[in-house]
């Protein structure tokens, strides 16, 4: 699995302030951190992460739970074991 997620947490962190006080750019610059995360999630669940309850819980994935796509993520299926 490629690591694909250095920083973005740091970066989402420091990306909360109010929408209404962003510039386009930053909210257009927000909105990929969110996408790259997202991303990250979706490829350590396929590569067998399935701590739920962590992702859950994580502080630094606060500002996706509210995301119909982190929620999906939640309800999937944990990938099949590898054949040994």
């Amino acid at each position: 699995m490629r690591r694909c997620c250095e920083g973005w947490t740091r970066d989402l962190r420091t990306r909360r302030c109010s929408a209404r006080r962003m510039t386009v750019e930053q909210q257009t610059q927000r909105q990929d951190f969110i996408d790259l995360a997202i991303a990250c999630l979706r490829e350590s669940i396929a590569a067998g992460w399935t701590d739920f309850d962590h992702m859950q819980q994580d502080p630094d994935l606060a500002v996706l739970r509210d995301l119909r796509e982190f929620e999906e993520l939640m309800h999937t299926p944990p990938p099949p074991p590898l054949a040994e």
